[in-house]
C-alpha cells in the first residue's frame, strides 16, 4: 500500500508539505504543490482519512438528506452546500428519502452510525404517531441545520424562505393587475413552505379586503398529472378564476397543460403565477412569471452555518434561523384583467 511517506518521496519533499496540499492548509510553492499533485496520481496514493478521524476525533464528513432529488430546486440547494463543504475540506453525503419519514429516519441512523460530525436536513413530510422520532431528532447528538421546511421545533438551526412573503407578493401582483377571481393551487401535504405559501396568498386577499372563496384553493399531490386535474377543476368552474398562483413547479406544469387541453391562452384568458425558477421555464410560452427562491444561497448560507456550530458551538450563534428572501420575477404569463375574459366559455 502506497504511503505518505512514498508520496514525499517521489516528489523530493518533505512529508509535512504532502500533509500541507493534501489538507489545502496553503503555504506551499505553486511548482511543489504540482510535484506533489503528480506523484500522488502517478502513485494512484489515497489518504488514509480513517486515521485522521481516529487522531482528530471528526470524520471531515457533512451528511444532507433531501426528500426528492428529483426536484430540481433540491439539487441547487445540495451544489450551494457542497462549494462551502468543499471550500471547508469537507466531504458531504447525499441521502435522497423520497419524501418518506421513515427513510429520513433510516438515513439519521446510518449518518449517526458513520460518525458524521454533522448534518444538514429537509424534512421529509411528518406522519402522525410519530412523536418519538422527533423527539429523538431534537436530542440527536450531532449538529442539525434545516432547510427549506421547518419541523414542529422550536429554537432550531434553520435556513428559509420567506414563504408568507412569497406568496403575498405573487397575489398582489394579480391583484395590481385588476385580478379579483384569483385561484391557488397548493400541495396538501403538511409542510410549513405549502402551508406558509397558502398563508400569503390570504393576507394578500384579506388586506386587499377580497373574500375568501374556499371554492377557489386546491390542494392536491406535487405531481404534473395533479396539477392537470386540479387545473381542470378550476377551468370547468362556472364562476371560473382569471387567474391561478400555484406553489409546486410540477403542478404548475399540470396547469399549463391543462389550460392548453382547454384550448385557453395564457394571459389572454387565465393568468398564472408559478414557484421557483429553473432554466428549462424558459422554454414555455409565455414565459412565467415566478416566485423565484434564493436556493444556491439557501444551500450556502445552512452550510456556513453548520460549520460555525461545528467550530464554536450552537450557543454562539447570533442567530439561529436565518430567513432569505424570494425574487418576483415578472414574465409574460399575468395579464391585465379586462372584464371580456370572464364572459369567455369553456370550449
Amino acid at each position: 500500500m502506497v504511503k505518505i511517506t512514498d508520496v514525499a518521496k517521489k516528489a523530493g519533499v518533505s512529508v509535512a508539505t504532502v500533509s500541507r496540499v493534501i489538507n489545502r492548509r496553503g503555504n506551499v510553492r505553486k511548482s511543489t504543490e504540482q510535484k506533489v499533485l503528480e506523484a500522488i496520481k502517478e502513485l494512484n496514493y489515497i489518504p488514509n482519512f480513517s486515521a485522521r478521524s481516529l487522531k482528530t476525533e471528526k470524520t471531515l464528513t457533512i451528511g444532507m438528506i433531501v426528500p426528492d432529488i428529483t426536484n430540481p430546486f433540491f439539487p441547487i440547494v445540495f451544489r450551494g452546500a457542497e462549494s462551502v463543504v468543499k471550500q471547508e475540506d469537507y466531504t458531504i453525503i447525499l441521502c435522497n428519502t423520497f419524501e418518506d419519514e421513515y427513510e429520513e429516519m433510516r438515513y439519521l441512523s446510518i449518518l449517526e452510525a458513520k460518525k458524521v460530525d454533522g448534518i444538514l436536513l429537509i424534512k421529509a413530510p411528518g406522519r402522525s404517531g410519530n412523536e418519538q422520532y422527533m423527539e429523538k431528532l431534537n436530542t440527536l447528538p450531532i449538529p442539525i441545520v434545516y432547510l427549506d421546511r421547518l419541523p414542529k421545533l422550536q429554537d432550531i438551526p434553520a435556513v428559509v424562505a420567506d414563504n408568507i412573503g412569497g406568496g403575498y407578493a405573487a397575489t398582489t401582483h394579480l391583484l395590481k393587475l385588476g385580478h379579483r377571481k384569483i385561484a391557488i393551487i397548493t400541495v396538501q401535504y403538511p409542510l410549513t413552505v405549502h402551508l406558509e405559501r397558502l398563508q400569503g396568498y390570504v393576507n394578500s386577499l384579506r388586506d386587499h379586503n377580497i373574500s375568501i372563496n374556499k371554492s377557489y384553493i386546491k390542494k392536491g399531490i406535487p405531481t404534473i398529472e395533479e396539477g392537470i386535474s386540479l387545473g381542470h377543476s378550476l377551468l370547468s368552474m362556472k364562476d371560473r378564476p382569471t387567474a391561478i398562483f400555484v406553489t409546486n413547479h410540477k403542478m404548475t406544469i399540470g396547469i399549463m397543460r391543462a389550460l392548453e387541453i382547454a384550448a385557453l391562452e395564457c394571459p389572454k384568458d387565465i393568468s398564472v403565477v408559478g414557484y421557483d425558477d429553473f432554466d428549462w421555464e424558459s422554454v414555455f410560452h409565455p414565459r412565467l412569471t415566478v416566485v423565484a427562491q434564493p436556493a444556491y444561497q439557501m444551500g450556502e448560507t445552512a452550510a456556513w452555518l453548520l460549520i460555525k456550530i461545528l467550530r464554536d458551538g450552537v450557543d454562539d450563534l447570533p442567530n439561529k434561523k436565518v430567513i432569505l428572501s424570494p425574487e418576483l420575477k415578472i414574465r409574460e404569463s399575468c395579464g391585465i384583467y379586462c372584464q371580456s375574459k370572464s364572459k369567455l366559455k369553456m370550449p
